[in-house]
């Protein structure tokens, strides 16, 4: 159910993902925010088919129409200082844990992580906040 929090925090407010969790209410499309929190969202890796269960049909069509227009015009952000690194200058890895971009010279890396999974600091540390 973790990874169903942290993926749905992308399109929802904490708030209303962990409402919806614990009470198996289908979130409604007005909750359903816009490119917020999205970049996440993309990728091959990530399948978005386990959050359908706490959506209304018109919330599942809204977040499917948002991360097309991710995928169509992706723009990455740093989660650190969220300034953009979509060019080869602002080097960055993704966090295995909440998938947030992290740009090296933003966490103080000089070269790529050495192990497989990479966590930044505030999943490590267990700051980041889901719920």
């Amino acid at each position: 159910m973790e990874r169903e929090r942290v993926m749905l925090s992308w399109f929802v407010d904490a708030e209303t993902a962990e409402c919806s969790i614990k009470s198996a209410t289908p979130i409604s499309s007005d909750k359903v925010m816009g490119r917020t929190g999205t970049s996440a969202a993309t990728g091959d890796n990530v399948s978005l088919l386990c959050l359908r269960k706490y959506l209304s049909a018109d919330a599942w069509a809204m977040v499917q129409s948002v991360v097309n227009e991710v995928n169509s015009e992706p723009v990455w952000y740093c989660v650190t200082c969220t300034g953009c690194i979509n060019d080869d200058e602002n080097i960055s890895v993704a966090c295995a844990r909440c998938l947030q971009w992290t740009q090296f010279k933003c966490d103080g890396m000089k070269s790529a992580p050495k192990g497989r999974c990479w966590f930044c600091a505030n999943c490590k540390s267990g700051k980041r906040q889901y719920y």
